[in-house]
């Protein structure tokens, strides 16, 4: 079966240590994913302009160290963009800075989460909703996932459903509209990603009173995620 054709929107680009030993962001999507060639990569975050939307078969918007609460003049107008897509029955996947600018749009805004950070491989459970939703239906109503974040949709953005929660993030997944999700947590992560993003974040972990080498000794393979990504395609 031939492969969706999908426009990848690059948010941010991790430290150069990490792009050096693990590779970008869009990396994980292409790693998970496979046939790279069927990608366009777009890096919105360098002021880079992004496509029609309609002359693809999906859009996926990556995570990104930039944070909703510090705008630039690049987010509202790709985050007006996301979301008409969406209210018109585009097919897309916002995963982590993706999920916040939709919500941000939407009428919920960011904030720095009051619960503290969540990094690592953390777990998540469906809502009933996300129990029946096409594309979370297939998974476990129990999962584990890859995260990493600081802010959060202060509430329920309009027009969305939540799909799936955890007790750091009520909004972990949330669908917009009949055919445009996305995510809290990082279902494209590999563990070694997730343990160099720990072991850049050190200090800033031990100032939190988080202890980063027993939060990389914690990370484990979060296959669901992969699944997760495939069944998005299969979507499509």
């Amino acid at each position: 079966m031939k492969k969706p054709r999908l426009l990848l929107i690059e948010t941010g680009v991790p430290d150069a240590t990490i792009v050096a030993a693990h590779g970008d962001y869009p990396a994980g999507f292409l790693n998970a994913m496979g046939s790279p060639e069927r990608f366009t990569r777009v890096g919105a975050f360098r002021g880079e302009k992004t496509p029609d939307f309609r002359n693809f078969d999906g859009v996926v918007v990556t995570g990104s160290p930039l944070s909703v609460c510090s705008p630039e003049s690049w987010m509202l107008p790709l985050a007006e963009r996301l979301s008409e897509h969406a209210g018109q029955g585009g097919a897309l996947l916002g995963v982590c800075f993706g999920l916040q600018l939709l919500s941000q749009v939407r009428g919920a805004p960011v904030i720095l989460n009051p619960r503290g950070r969540e990094i690592g491989t953390v777990r998540v459970r469906l809502t009933p909703a996300g129990e029946m939703d096409d594309l979370f239906g297939r998974l476990p109503v129990e999962f584990n996932v890859q995260a990493t974040h600081t802010d959060v949709p202060s509430r329920v953005p309009l027009g969305s459903v939540v799909l799936a929660q955890n007790w750091n993030s009520p909004l972990q997944a949330l669908r917009f509209g009949r055919r445009a999700w996305a995510t809290q947590f990082h279902p494209e992560f590999a563990p070694a990603m997730i343990r160099g993003l720990i072991e850049g974040r050190r200090e800033k972990l031990q100032a939190e009173g988080l202890e980063a080498t027993q939060l990389a000794a914690s990370v484990r393979p979060t296959p669901v995620g992969l699944k997760l990504l495939r069944r998005f395609e299969q979507l499509l």
